[in-house]
């Protein structure tokens, strides 16, 4: 057969019924807005649901193909009259519609579930069902449950008469989960030799596969290269939901495909937009109720995330296009570019990244002993609910080491800040450096307020000439009214002038924390300036 590059991989999404099947149950709008989201993606087929199954399936699929009008809707139907008649029904509104039949065709099956059924029996019975298919669509699925348990003879007898019946695809499941790929793989190199619709392609050939054993995605790669040039289909869903341990995954399905061409050159799903599956796959989890865990391939958060030293060198000294990340590249599913996160097992290359990033350069001579500061820091996060130092605390403990110190946290026991009138504001201001706490005791000049007086202190600690410009304040809506305000200031050092922000609901202490903040920049710029 044919195995030079060929025409897209037919993507048939199952996250409406097989995915749904699995206690996840959709209601009818969230079915609504995910097949509209698939079409948006590029999906060829979305199976809405089981007709049969009741009437809340039914009014799902009729109303989905009334609404998505660009791929086709299928249901799933068992092969019963009133199951096709079902599906049918639900289908009459869709631009284009399938039918998808199955029964069961392993031995043990046709002896124990259908009672002794022969295999001619079995023959006749899904040729009767999909000739009355055909009757009510033109495009017709037939699907032999349990194929990998079922001897190949009988699956390449079966894809034959499903041919001459008007079945249009021939799909096989992996309905356990147990196969290998090399299984799949020369399962369906021989199907495809064995039966002439596929040859000639006017049947497409089609995978479905469960991940029991954790090889779901890999046996649907192997499965689509084992049939080389013949008119393919993979049956996947978004992030891998479905019965039991779930089905394989479309996003590491399409994207392994794309990067490893080399090993799949006959694979194709370039009309699959990914750039949008991690979008699809945050709306899919949000209708669904289940979580992506973190080190979800492809749309899990922890992908585009990197807190170890040799991994930040590889994606920021060779670049991620021709080195170490080329087949790991977030932009292709739709994140941002590497998020680099400063842990408590991180070291030098990622403290001085992750510096960077923020706008700072850390100087070489300072860099070993900020690391083992910032560090200890992050220690103290371990067990908590963030176990990662985030971008505000990093650059507190820039400010904290390299800049003047930022205000402590206050408490009932101890204030950061206390200011007390004797004609005169005298203010107590407590701060933590890179050595710890210190407290500075300052006062204002005559008829002058409390930031005059610590304005004075931050002249003396910061050594910075800078001018208070001017202080700003914005009530923040959007947080609740406990929140308070957020409040800005603006100093000027020479011609560059700098801005601090704080929120709080005590206006003094949040102007001190802005001004703080402003400072703490200014002495940054000075340092870096220097070096």
């Amino acid at each position: 057969m044919e195995t030079s590059v060929q025409s897209n991989v037919m993507v048939f999404d199952t996250t409406l019924r097989d995915g749904d099947q699995a206690g996840v149950l959709f209601d009818e709008k969230q079915k609504v807005i995910i097949a509209h989201a698939l079409e948006e993606i590029g999906v060829d087929v979305i199976e809405a649901g089981n007709a049969f199954s009741g009437s809340f399936d039914q009014q799902a699929i009729t109303r989905i193909a009334r609404e998505v009008r660009g791929p086709i809707i299928c249901s799933l139907a068992i092969c019963k009259q009133e199951a096709v008649e079902a599906a049918a029904k639900s289908l009459e509104g869709a631009a284009h519609a399938r039918i998808h039949l199955y029964r069961a065709s392993s031995q043990e099956h046709l002896q124990k579930v259908f009672h002794g059924m022969g295999e001619e029996q079995y023959l006749d019975d899904i040729a009767r069902h999909i000739e009355l298919a055909r009757g009510y669509v033109s495009d017709v699925e037939y699907s032999a449950e349990d194929a990998t348990n079922t001897p190949r003879e009988f699956l390449a007898r079966i894809g034959k008469r499903a041919a001459e019946a008007g079945a249009t695809t021939f799909n096989i499941p992996d309905t356990y989960g147990q196969a290998l790929p090399t299984e799949m793989e020369e399962l369906m190199a021989y199907l495809c030799r064995s039966i002439p619709a596929i040859q000639e392609h006017t049947m497409r050939q089609s995978t479905h596969n469960h991940d029991d054993h954790g090889l779901a995605t890999a046996n649907t790669l192997y499965a689509l290269k084992g049939m080389g040039g013949a008119l393919q289909q993979a049956e996947l869903t978004i992030n891998g939901l479905g019965e039991r341990a779930g089905n394989a995954s479309l996003a590491e399905t399409v994207m392994t495909a794309r990067y490893r061409k080399d090993h799949f050159p006959t694979v194709n799903f370039d009309h699959i937009r990914t750039e949008m599956l991690v979008r699809l796959s945050r709306v899919v989890s949000a209708l669904s109720g289940v979580v992506v865990p973190r080190n979800t391939p492809f749309v899990g958060a922890g992908i585009n995330a990197l807190g170890t030293g040799t991994h930040v060198a590889a994606q920021d000294r060779i670049g991620i296009r021709s080195g170490a990340y080329r087949d790991n590249v977030p932009q292709d599913v739709g994140f941002g570019d590497f998020d680099i996160e400063f842990g408590a097992t991180s070291g030098k290359g990622v403290a001085d990244v992750y510096a960077r990033r923020l706008g700072y350069n850390i100087p070489a001579n300072e860099l070993i002993p900020f690391t083992a500061f910032a560090k200890a820091f992050a220690e103290t996060k371990r067990g908590t609910d963030c176990r990662i130092v985030t971008p505000d605390e990093y650059r507190s403990l820039l400010f904290r080491y390299f800049g003047i110190g930022i205000p402590i946290v206050s408490t009932e026991e101890k204030q950061f800040l206390r200011a007390t009138k004797n004609g005169q504001w005298e203010v107590e201001l407590t701060i933590a450096d890179r050595d710890g706490e210190k407290t500075y005791m300052g006062r204002s000049e005559e008829k002058q307020g409390v930031l005059q007086a610590v304005t004075a202190i931050l002249h003396e600690q910061s050594g910075l000439d800078f001018e208070f410009v001017e202080q700003w304040e914005e009530s923040d809506k959007t947080q609740g009214e406990r929140s308070g305000s957020v409040t800005g200031v603006t100093i000027r050092i020479g011609k560059m002038e700098l801005q601090g922000f704080a929120q709080g609901t005590d206006v003094t202490e949040t102007t001190v924390r802005a001004l703080f903040e402003a400072v703490n920049k200014a002495k940054l710029a000075h340092l870096t300036s220097e070096q």
